[in-house]
C-alpha cells in the first residue's frame, strides 16, 4: 500500500487503512451520516462512493448526507 493511500480525503491527514476518513473528519460528519456509513448491507459500497464523491467535490464535512 502506498503512503498516499492512507491520506484522509477530507483533510489530507493520515487515516487508518480500514477507515474511510480520519477520526477527526469522522467526528465532523453529521450523526445520521456516520450511522449510515457504519451500516453494512448491500448498499455499503454505494454509500462509501457517495462520500468519496462529496469529498472530491469539496463539500464541507458538516453538511454531507449519504443515502440510506
Amino acid at each position: 500500500m502506498r503512503d498516499r493511500d492512507l491520506d484522509c480525503p477530507g483533510c489530507h491527514g493520515r487515516r487508518d487503512p480500514k477507515l474511510l476518513v480520519c477520526t477527526a473528519c469522522w467526528r465532523a460528519l453529521p450523526h445520521a451520516t456516520r450511522g449510515r456509513l457504519a451500516r453494512t448491507d448491500h448498499h455499503t459500497r454505494l454509500r462509501a462512493r457517495h462520500l468519496q464523491r462529496e469529498l472530491k467535490a469539496g463539500t464541507p464535512l458538516g453538511i454531507i448526507r449519504v443515502p440510506r
